[in-house]
């Protein structure tokens, strides 16, 4: 979550900070309709026809109002290049984006509540006393009471067998609205404005910003890396670069498949000062001076010694033509193996 909202792009923080004051404001909506309702109850609604005369004044349409424009405005300002109330990504940080899911998912959790405490004044201001008698959850799933299942049944029978005319539940047709208002959104976000990424083009996204965190990491982490912790990297980029620094600094005097020259052959059995990862990558960081190697620490960083290193060891065994004759002792690999290197 921390890293995905580290990445967040200037349009989508608009998407969230609208959703969010969008949020706020329905909140405050419904609670200034729920004490609305408190106060009028009954006696507002029965005796108040909603005829578009003056009684309705009361009744209030301006935070309505308010929310279908909020609702609206978006979408205009999505339609453009730019939208119309850009809000930079850089104020946004990832603390701060928290904190408001955080105060998002609190007003979600109080718009329930009102929400429901809503649906409940309206019951009980439009049920009917049989409706009381039943229940709220049963009316919403649009059951009715046993005494009267002898009025649903169908004139047809089948075999004996009668039908009850049940129709659709009214919470699932609302179901069934709310999925269809979802494609739209979604059509229009994804299809039309073309707001958020589709499904590849995320992907695309999330493995290009995976490895800009890799190479953050590597970075990080080249300061740590020495002759005690280095370790063989199988890495294909990084043997790659292994194989740079080699040709560039190494393949004058050890040759460019390690056959030997000035230098030792890499690709035998033999070594001069130790043959596994550690020994290696002490004998680039330091040099032998005796020897007339230098010493590599000042101009390459750790990182690049232990690529250059893992790719060095991958010439045991290759045989490269017109090797030069082994020198040093033959290198058996062992668990506690301390010392210089070749």
């Amino acid at each position: 979550m921390r890293n995905m909202l580290k990445h967040i792009t200037g349009v989508e923080t608009y998407l969230i900070f609208s959703l969010f004051l969008f949020l706020v404001f329905f909140a405050g909506m419904l609670i200034w309709l729920f004490v609305f309702l408190k106060k009028n109850q009954v006696e507002y609604f029965k005796n108040v026809p909603f005829d578009g005369t003056e009684n309705n004044a009361k009744f209030p349409k301006m935070p309505i109002l308010l929310l279908i424009a909020m609702i609206i405005s978006p979408l205009s300002a999505f339609a453009q290049d730019k939208p119309t109330f850009y809000v930079d990504s850089t104020l946004f940080t990832e603390w701060t984006m928290l904190f408001l899911i955080f105060i998002a998912i609190f007003l979600t959790a109080i718009t329930l509540g009102v929400a429901i405490q809503l649906l409940l004044i309206m019951y009980n201001l439009t049920a009917t006393e049989e409706e009381k008698q039943l229940g709220i959850w049963q009316v919403l799933l649009g059951l009715k009471p046993i005494a009267k299942e002898k009025d649903l049944m169908l004139p047809e029978k089948y075999d004996g067998i009668s039908e009850l005319d049940n129709p659709v539940p009214a919470w699932f047709n609302m179901l069934f609205g709310v999925t269809i208002f979802f494609a739209v959104v979604y059509m229009g976000i994804y299809h039309v404005w073309k707001v958020g990424d589709l499904q590849d083009e995320e992907y695309v996204k999330e493995v290009q910003y995976a490895g800009v965190q890799k190479e953050q990491y590597l970075k990080k982490i080249a300061s740590l890396i020495d002759e005690n912790n280095v370790k063989v990297t199988k890495d294909k980029k990084a043997l790659d670069e292994g194989a740079k620094v080699y040709q560039i600094n190494c393949a004058s005097c050890h040759g460019k498949k390690g056959e030997g020259g000035l230098g030792p052959n890499l690709a035998d059995e033999y070594w001069l000062h130790g043959g596994n990862i550690n020994q290696v990558f002490k004998t680039i960081k330091k040099g032998v001076a005796a020897k007339g190697m230098i010493s590599w620490e000042k101009k390459l960083n750790p990182l690049q010694i232990q690529n250059t290193a893992s790719f060095i060891l991958t010439f045991q065994g290759t045989n490269p033509p017109n090797p030069k004759e082994p020198q040093g002792e033959k290198f058996v690999e062992k668990s506690s193996a301390k010392g210089n290197a070749k």
